[in-house]
């Protein structure tokens, strides 16, 4: 058995990776983990947010793309959490947290997979993002898994940047027949 195996050492790790990072949410701003319940609310944001890139030339994600796939988000879902940002009352801000494999070449039993992490550009700016990414990594670690992966657009560089700097590490591209991305995965 490995020293990262067993659930307290597990504990131990993900709680050393968010030390020195922003813990301190903005005054009236609250991040829980949500079930299914909540995801129409979620697909909402995340058209609203992917209107909002698509005006800016980043044709990440098409518009209506959230609604029509929203079985497959639900399917995720089901087999972890949302995670979601809200300021009083109003979702501001959320992502998909899962143990399933979303389109990585290989599955691994020790990973969750963060998708269609989002912000509303009314709450830009509150490093929301990074609290989101915490509250991801307390999962994790909670679920005794190690590894948080993710995807993104390779086209888009500011995205790639932000990925790094909240601690991911960069690997390979893949081609996916219309478009390439770009896989990440941080240790937890």
């Amino acid at each position: 058995m490995s020293p990262r195996s067993s659930k307290n050492s597990v504990t131990c790790t993900y709680l050393n990776v968010l030390k020195g990072r922003d813990r301190h949410l903005p005054e009236n701003y609250t991040i829980v983990e949500a079930s299914v319940a909540s995801l129409d609310a979620f697909i909402l944001l995340l058209e609203e947010v992917g209107a909002w890139l698509w005006d800016r030339g980043v044709k990440q994600w098409a518009p209506g793309s959230f609604t029509k796939n929203r079985s497959r988000l639900e399917h995720f879902i089901e087999h972890g959490c949302l995670v979601l940002a809200y300021r009083g009352t109003d979702l501001v801000g959320g992502c998909i947290l899962s143990e399933v494999n979303p389109g990585w070449p290989e599955h691994s039993e020790h990973a969750m997979y963060l998708n269609s992490l989002a912000v509303a550009r009314s709450a830009a700016g509150k490093r929301l993002g990074t609290h989101i990414i915490n509250t991801c990594i307390e999962v994790t670690g909670r679920r005794c898994k190690t590894i948080i992966r993710l995807d993104c657009w390779d086209g888009n560089d500011f995205l790639k940047s932000y990925y790094r700097r909240e601690g991911f590490t960069m690997l390979e591209a893949h081609w996916t027949g219309d478009y390439t991305i770009r896989f990440f995965e941080m240790q937890v």
